[in-house]
């Protein structure tokens, strides 16, 4: 599933729904800002609990792609899915909580890393873009032609 340049229009009850109808098929999960820069959650201090509720009740995820903006905390959150193998993040979308962000960075890749036990990084924008439309692309090549 793709949810691409939806505005404020992404939710606790927009994953509630979505988690409830494909929780237990959905794979993949995209959740883009291709055409506009905004805030893509009505309001930023839920989207940690959001994820955890949506990640939790997805139980097939392997890949969760986020390029939108997001807060560190969420990183953590979305690690902890189970079968997870590919996790796509912008990091010139992080939203970070000080100034020193080279450390909050670092600090939040090990820990993440270490929750998918294996090496992670949140990609810089023109490299998140490439992986991610390769990504899709694979996806898209797999899909069931009727």
């Amino acid at each position: 599933m793709v949810l691409d340049s939806l505005c404020n229009s992404v939710n606790d009850a927009l994953m509630e729904t979505i988690s409830h109808y494909y929780g237990n098929s959905m794979q993949t999960f995209c959740h883009l800002a291709t055409e506009w820069n905004y805030m893509a959650y009505e309001y930023t201090s839920q989207i940690p609990d959001i994820y955890e509720q949506f990640v939790s009740q997805c139980h097939e995820l392997t890949n969760i792609v986020l390029g939108v903006e997001i807060p560190l905390g969420t990183l953590e959150v979305v690690a902890k899915a189970t079968k997870l193998e590919t996790f796509l993040v912008d990091r010139d979308q992080l939203l970070l909580a000080t100034e020193d962000q080279e450390l909050e960075i670092d600090e939040i890749s090990q820990e993440v890393s270490e929750l998918l036990r294996k090496p992670w990084r949140a990609l810089p924008a023109v490299e998140f873009l490439k992986e991610t439309r390769k990504l899709i692309k694979v996806f898209h090549s797999l899909q069931i032609k009727y």
